[in-house]
Parts: structure tokens; sequence; C-alpha cells
């Protein structure tokens, strides 16, 4: 069951990227995980429609509105084609191009620049798209089934097979809300790293909430860390074409 609904996955997102129109928002606030009332960062993330295509995109800002981490997802006719990841704090650049059958990965930092390629056998879901992902399989994660999918890390240079699960529900100011968590399937990688976590209301089927590791980073020029945070998000905001 779960190679199958693997595969729909990827079905259902490219006909949700097609019938979806408009442009759609959220915007959200980083707290660190340990916890604070203070946001330490700023993020914007979306669809959007554009000349080149559809595309997913997550912004990552200070709180003077200074850019400092973003990725785009670019979808032509439905399917991914180009994945682009700019690291502003450590001045380093990463794409994913998906060429026939192929994901040719660039990233370069520091003046230079390393290449590599890798074949894939299905499609490929970038993390902007992931919140997506998750309503377009809702009724089966409900269920309790567990969704695989594989998401590319230009960074990396390499991609991952990542297991989608249903945590819990629960109750919050009159919403009721559910929870899922996304980790690698393969265990090893599972016990290197935390989990990620996306908590959706149930009427809208919006993201409310994210816990996990984000791409900005803290600290100062020379001397950047691992962020670990949990988004709030507003209302999602929608306008149409």
């Amino acid at each position: 069951m779960r190679g199958t609904l693997s595969s729909l996955a990827i079905i259902f997102l490219g006909l949700a990227l097609t019938a979806q129109a408009g442009e759609t928002v959220l915007r959200g606030e980083v707290f660190p995980a340990a916890g604070g009332d203070t946001p330490q960062f700023l993020v914007e993330s979306g669809v959007m429609e554009t000349d080149q295509g559809r595309i997913y995109f997550q912004r990552f800002t200070d709180r003077s509105g200074r850019t400092l981490a973003e990725i785009d997802a670019t979808y032509r006719s439905g399917r991914l084609s180009l994945v682009k990841f700019d690291q502003h704090q450590l001045r380093e650049t990463s794409t994913a191009e998906i060429m026939g059958g192929r994901v040719v990965y660039s990233h370069t930092a520091e003046g230079k620049t390393k290449q590599s390629t890798e074949n894939i056998s299905g499609g490929l879901v970038p993390a902007p798209a992931i919140p997506d992902l998750i309503t377009s399989n809702w009724e089966e994660l409900q269920a309790g089934k567990a969704l695989e999918f594989t998401i590319p890390i230009p960074a990396r240079r390499q991609s991952f097979t990542m297991k989608m699960t249903k945590t819990k529900s629960m109750s919050q100011s009159g919403r009721l809300l559910t929870e899922f968590k996304m980790e690698p399937a393969n265990p090893v990688f599972r016990a290197l790293g935390d989990p990620h976590y996306f908590v959706f209301d149930n009427r809208e089927r919006t993201l409310t909430e994210f816990r996990g590791r984000i791409v900005a980073k803290s600290g100062t020029p020379g001397n950047w860390t691992d962020f670990s945070g949990r988004i709030v998000y507003q209302p999602a905001i929608n306008s149409k074409e």
C-alpha cells in the first residue's frame, strides 16, 4: 500500500497544481523550539503563477525584512522542473534541475561549485510543496495510512525518501486540528535527526503550525548555527487571477 500511495501522491499533486488558480500566501512568525514569546524570524510561503510556470516558494527574513534564506520550486505543465535554494547568510546557492529521469544538482559555496547527478524513478516533492501534498492525500493520511515520497535537497546534492504519518487530532480554541509527522523512511537517517511536524486546521485544511529545523541560521557571520523552531502561521491570504 505504501508504494501505491506514494505514486498517487505525485499524481494528485500534479492535478492540484493544474486546478489551482490565483495565489495563496501563508505568513508566519518563527519562534525558538525551546520556547519564548519573541519571534526570531518571519516566513512567507505560497504558490504563484509566472511566465516561467507555477512556483512554490518559501522566504525567511529577519524582523527588519532582510531575506535570510529562500527556496523556489518551479512546475511546468504540472511537473517539477527546477528547485533553487539561496542561503544568503552563508552566501551559498544550490539548484536541482529535473531532466529526463535525472536530477542535476549544483551547489556553490565560497566561490567553488560542485555538481552531481542522480537517477530518479518517480516524481519528486520539493519542501515548499509538502503542505499541498498533505492536503492532496488528506483522507488517506487521516485514515492512518503512511505516505512515502522523495524530497530533493539541493544543498546536499541528493534526495531522501521521507515518510509522512498522522500523529494525533486535537482541539484548540474551538478548532479541530491534526498533526502530521515527517521523518526519513530509512531508520539509519531517522536516528540522526529530529522529525518535522505539520499542524493543519481540519475545516480549512490549511497549515497553522510547523515544528522542526528551518533553513535560516542563528548567530552571527562566521558563527552561524542550525536553528530548530516553531512557525505559527496566520490564516491564508488568497487572490484571484
